[in-house]
């Protein structure tokens, strides 16, 4: 999703604009106005009058999978008494809170920034993650969003089974997260990532292209952005103009030619690379040497400037077995949400 419109319905929501009014001023859908609400941690609004009824069997499956209470409540609509009824109704052994932690939580490779993988995540988090930190509810978590189920499988592999969770709503989105106390602290007070970020995004960690990557992944895009002749153009976007800058002063160093402009109609500003050469050039400076990706929109760089010599990116060969050769270029589209 592309931030000016993600702040444009945050800005709405939060005026309390009825969410009918915000679908049509900001052509989403309700799943992605609950989207936003979640990443900012908006207050979910009371609607007696619509109901939703509540997926029992899915309550099941997210307790006997080890989902946390709260999670489930959030997820399936309903109060933690709710749940309890539906547990004591099949039979479903209870558990103590403690059992709902998942154990053995290895945080060792979010630490380790030398890692292309671990740089990549981070970025993808600055992007499309949020950052929980409630000591008062003790509430901690970090969390990733997708509507790709590549994200989240690939997330989930590289941290662990044991050390992530995730919770699958029945709007389409997808969390990956790790409730995490230590795990916040560290976001908030060494890599100065922190709740709320998307105004004062300001990373204190090396701005490697694979870092650059997993943002790009987040909250970037590529597209043709003329009718009438091949303009191919990449956008990456923030609320940060600090950010931006740090980025464009990458590209600079990269022999990169890219523009920062801000969006008149919220407080959002975009790089563009809109020149083919430069465009090339920014799609072999991402995937040099990058080990994970989204694959989605590497097909769509794959398409317009074909490989790149990068034997650590499995995702290549399987891309170049399923591209057609006369696939047209002119089809290829920007971002719609996590495009």
């Amino acid at each position: 999703m592309d931030i000016e419109k993600e702040l444009k319905i945050k800005n709405l929501y939060e005026k309390d604009t009825k969410i009918s009014e915000i679908l049509q001023i900001c052509k989403c859908s309700s799943a992605t106005v609950n989207k936003v609400r979640e990443k900012y941690n908006l207050p979910k609004r009371r609607n007696s009058s619509s109901k939703i009824p509540i997926n029992e069997s899915l309550v099941v499956k997210l307790y006997t999978e080890g989902v946390i209470l709260t999670e489930i409540t959030k997820t399936c609509h309903c109060s933690t008494n709710t749940v309890s009824s539906i547990l004591d109704k099949y039979n479903i052994p209870k558990r103590s809170q403690r059992i709902n932690k998942k154990p053995n939580k290895d945080l060792s490779k979010f630490m380790d920034l030398t890692s292309p993988e671990t740089q990549y995540w981070i970025g993808f988090i600055c992007a499309d993650g949020n950052i929980n930190y409630n000591p008062e509810k003790r509430a901690y978590k970090v969390s990733l969003f997708s509507k790709d189920e590549e994200v989240i499988i690939k997330f989930i592999k590289y941290f662990g089974e044991n050390t992530v969770c995730r919770s699958d709503r029945p709007t389409g989105i997808k969390e990956a997260y790790i409730c995490s106390k230590e795990l916040c602290e560290y976001f908030i007070n060494i890599l100065n990532i922190t709740p709320n970020k998307s105004l004062t995004l300001n990373p204190n960690i090396e701005y490697t292209n694979n870092f650059i990557l997993g943002y790009f992944d987040g909250d970037g895009s590529i597209r043709n952005s003329s009718e009438k002749q091949i303009r191919y153009e990449c956008n990456i976007t923030c609320a940060s103009k600090i950010f931006l800058d740090k980025i464009k002063t990458i590209l600079d160093k990269n022999d990169i030619y890219s523009i920062i402009y801000q969006h008149t109609d919220c407080n959002a500003y975009k790089i563009r690379i809109d020149r083919k050469s430069e465009s090339e050039k920014f799609y072999h400076f991402l995937y040099k040497d990058a080990v994970v990706c989204l694959s989605r929109k590497l097909k769509n760089f794959v398409a317009l400037y074909g490989n790149i010599e990068n034997e650590k990116l499995g995702e290549l060969q399987e891309l170049k077995e399923n591209l057609q050769p006369s696939q047209p270029l002119t089809k290829l589209e920007g971002s719609t949400t996590n495009s």
